[in-house]
């Protein structure tokens, strides 16, 4: 994963071996997720050096649950209705949903030195988008342990250690994820990482 950051090259290529998997508490992770989250801490390392966090925003619909652990769960559930013969129903349904309210919208990503904004710009539709925003922020969440009663309070913090078993780098990260309801299950997320790399 790379070009996440729109800044200027100042010189220092990217890493030339992304993440592959991470170990946190003993248990290795491969999952989408465990590739992210470490990727675009190294790339805003890369891109702005005096980086000390990252801020993520996007609108999302509903509550953050377990399901979003396994999103391959509930396509596969799609994939069910579309093999059981309601396929012009389900297309048109779609269809109707896209024109009602368009496509995913972007996930807005802030570099930042303390208070100091660094770089400010959304993150490419084809690394994430709005509708999977939800599904790499609860892995951080399960990963620090929180109890998924709590995912869906008005703010969460928790903090967590990821390693790269095989780079042999360790990301120490403070997270705060703040929820506010605009309307009708409309919520904006805020997404706040507070991160140190070694190795």
């Amino acid at each position: 994963m790379s070009n996440l950051i729109g800044t200027q090259d100042n010189g220092i290529s990217p890493p030339r071996r992304g993440v592959q998997r991470v170990s946190i508490d003993g248990i290795v992770y491969a999952n989408s997720a465990a590739k992210f989250w470490p990727s675009l801490l190294e790339e805003a390392v890369t891109k702005c050096p005096a980086v000390t966090h990252v801020e993520l925003t996007a609108l999302i619909c509903g509550r953050l649950s377990r399901e979003d652990l396994f999103p391959e769960q509930r396509f596969a559930r799609e994939l069910e209705r579309f093999l059981e013969g309601r396929l012009a129903t389900s297309w048109e349904e779609t269809l109707a949903e896209l024109d009602l309210v368009g496509p995913p919208g972007a996930v807005i990503l802030r570099v930042l030195h303390r208070r100091n904004e660094l770089f400010a710009g959304d993150l490419p539709l084809d690394a994430l988008d709005a509708d999977l925003f939800p599904y790499v922020t609860v892995w951080l969440l399960e990963w620090a342990g929180l109890h998924p009663g709590r995912w869906n309070d008005e703010t969460v913090r928790a903090a967590l250690d990821i390693l790269d078993p095989d780079r042999g780098k360790q990301y120490a990260l403070r997270v705060r994820l703040r929820r506010r309801h605009l309307s009708e299950g409309l919520f904006r997320c805020t997404l706040r990482i507070a991160f140190r790399i070694s190795g």
